[in-house]
């Protein structure tokens, strides 16, 4: 069952994020004193925000049912797996 309040809060995000995107940020870096700056910051703060949220789900709803639900050794293969993908992970050009 499809709950309608997360449909909204989602599509309202996503036309928010756009026009923050497209309209906002632009006129805020072109127009006002600092604005790059400022624009850089808000986007930032999101960011780290959206990463919290995403941080603190996997904490408190996806590991501890994964510790619940798999063997030992089904834990130990998706670490394996984990330190594969970051050792495949581009690392940025200094």
């Amino acid at each position: 069952m499809v709950d309608g309040f997360s449909v909204l809060r989602r599509d309202h995000e996503k036309v928010e994020r756009t026009f923050e995107e497209q309209c906002l940020w632009p006129v805020v870096r072109q127009r006002m004193p600092g604005g790059n700056d400022l624009a850089d910051e808000a986007m930032l703060r999101e960011f780290i925000a959206a990463v919290r949220e995403h941080v603190t789900f996997e904490e408190t709803k996806i590991w501890p049912g994964l510790r619940e639900a798999l063997s030992t050794q089904e834990v130990n293969e998706l670490g394996d797996n984990l330190m594969t993908a970051e050792d495949n992970v581009p690392s940025r050009a200094s």
